[in-house]
């Protein structure tokens, strides 16, 4: 799948919304991506623990487990930002 397909897959599933972002301005993002390869979602953007149930895997939604609360405060202490 191509990274702009991806980009508007993910502003469908309403990604943008969890942003913080019109659609638009989240599209908006991708400008002069092109071609193949794995979109990567920052979680400075969207919080992993949000984002998860967007994913699937055999039609199956991802989701967080229940002690794993502290996923977005894990990824933003690696990275070095809130998230």
């Amino acid at each position: 799948m191509t990274l702009r397909l991806q980009v508007d897959r993910l502003a469908d599933l309403g990604l943008a919304e969890m942003a913080g972002m019109s659609t638009d301005a989240f599209r908006g993002l991708a400008d002069g991506l092109a071609g193949d390869g794995v979109l990567c979602v920052h979680p400075a953007l969207v919080p992993p623990s949000l984002f998860a149930p967007l994913l699937r895997h055999n039609g199956r939604p991802g989701f967080v487990v229940e002690d794993m609360n502290d996923l977005d405060e894990f990824l933003s202490d690696r990275h070095g930002q809130a998230a």
